[in-house]
């Protein structure tokens, strides 16, 4: 009888699967709300889990999205310049085209080194990488396991827009991207700014209910978050259209003075000295590429 049922339960992975779905176990995703408690990030370790985030109130003017840039309004994230372009301009879907293809024509970093500020030599392991492939130091992945997960994550944000494409086509992050990766990038901002207009800012305890960050500490009284597990077009799109505060599901809190435990320093794929000029790149929110500062220039 065991063996029939788990032949039934193979056959209907296999047919999920056929058609995009997964069976999962029941999990809980509720995150633990510390937003009226201390709000402070550094309680993640006392109150998290492997299956459960803390839920804090932050402000955009610290937060960092798309790994580079600053989420302030004032930004130059290509996300927050389109959206708050089309607002001016009121023709929502083309004059939202326009600057992202602007933006994917002028921005088009040859190595994961360059789109992360760091000079050719100063990470060998990452000069000969897709700007795709951009491994933060702290983060406990392999070059190879980057790879892997990087190619997954895009197969899976554009199955959530219905479409089958892959990184091959493009990245959101930078240039070049084909016309689908364009279309479906402009297609998102552009539904998310029907519905915050529509409905304001919707969050839940569900699984992605939130927009997810890593917080990043240099000073002990002070902090910036950098988006990580999904929400980089939510963000932008929120902060682009007035809002000044919104809330984040906390998954790690990485401190500066912590450089020496990071695993890609541990490893040997940072110097400690590159480890940091990363980290204080991302924390200023500064746009330290060649490419990058074209488009701040122009923007």
């Amino acid at each position: 009888m065991k063996t029939i049922l788990k032949k039934i339960k193979e056959n209907i992975i296999i047919i999920l699967d056929f058609f995009g779905y997964r069976l999962v176990k029941n999990m809980n995703y509720e995150p633990i709300d510390l937003r009226y408690l201390s709000n402070n990030p550094r309680a993640l370790p006392y109150f998290s889990s492997a299956d459960r985030q803390v839920l804090i109130d932050v402000e955009f003017e610290k937060g960092r999205g798309l790994e580079v840039f600053s989420l302030s309004p004032e930004s130059v994230h290509p996300f927050i310049v389109a959206i708050k372009y089309a607002l001016d301009c009121g023709d929502y879907k083309n004059s939202l085209k326009e600057k992202m293809s602007q933006y994917y024509n002028m921005v088009q970093p040859d190595s994961a080194s360059s789109w992360l500020g760091l000079d050719e030599g100063e990470v060998l392991a990452l000069d000969g990488e897709p700007a795709w492939l951009s491994l933060l130091p702290w983060e406990d992945n392999t070059i190879h396991e980057k790879r892997t997960g990087r190619k997954e994550c895009a197969i899976y944000d554009n199955k959530e827009q219905g479409e089958n494409l892959t990184i091959d086509q493009g990245w959101r992050n930078f240039g070049p991207v084909a016309d689908s990766i364009l279309n479906l990038e402009v297609n998102r901002l552009y539904l998310l700014m029907l519905s915050i207009k529509k409905n304001g800012i919707l969050r839940s305890d569900t699984k992605g209910g939130d927009i997810g960050g890593i917080i990043l500490i240099k000073e002990a009284d002070d902090f910036r978050w950098l988006v990580e597990w999904g929400g980089q077009h939510r963000a932008a799109a929120i902060s682009a259209m007035g809002y000044k505060k919104i809330a984040i599901r906390v998954w790690q809190v990485v401190d500066r003075n912590d450089v020496d435990l990071w695993p890609s320093v541990q490893s040997g794929v940072y110097s400690k000295i590159a480890a940091l000029k990363v980290f204080d790149l991302i924390y200023d929110g500064e746009a330290a590429s060649k490419e990058l500062l074209d488009w701040a220039e122009h923007e």
